[in-house]
């Protein structure tokens, strides 16, 4: 008598197999699911670090929501601020006063559900700030942050944590 256990480990291979095939994969490089929306944030995201660290303001105001608001991680609204100081005064300030810029990251997590996501995200930035008084500082950071999106006529934005 021939035992049928050879025969149910096959179809559980070939069942697995095919389950596999079916997932969406990873986005090259990282471990997040290549879904359409985490693609659309994982390019947002690495077009606007990069713009970023080329001062390039125009391109990086083309990403934000023009509901931006970021309230700095503290219960004093004092330091809270929306997407008209954003662009007109946080970001040109920002990039006068940078000289120099070096910025590398990694995108840890992206996390979309319907109209809402965030990436997780871990820099390292370098820069030679200019201060009010024309002396020149660097200034580095090694941090931990979560970018916020919003979707708006089906494009997504960038929310909060610039």
């Amino acid at each position: 008598m021939k035992s049928k256990l050879p025969q149910v480990i096959k179809i559980i291979v070939f069942l697995s197999f095919g389950l596999c095939a079916c997932s969406p994969g990873l986005i090259a490089g990282t471990k997040i699911h290549n879904t359409d929306d985490n693609n659309d944030i994982y390019n947002i995201v690495t077009t606007v670090l990069k713009a970023l660290e080329e001062q390039d303001s125009e391109t990086i105001l083309g990403f934000v929501s023009s509901r931006y608001f970021e309230n700095m991680g503290t219960p004093n609204p004092d330091d809270d601020y929306g997407y008209h100081e954003l662009k007109e005064t946080i970001l040109p300030a920002s990039i006068k006063a940078t000289k120099e810029f070096y910025l590398s990251f990694e995108i840890h997590d992206i996390v979309a559900s319907q109209n809402q996501a965030y990436a997780d995200i871990r820099y390292r930035s370098r820069a030679r700030i200019e201060t009010p008084s024309g002396a020149s500082m660097w200034d580095s950071h090694k941090e931990f942050n979560r970018i916020e999106f919003i979707k708006t006529d089906n494009r997504w934005e960038i929310s909060a944590g610039l």
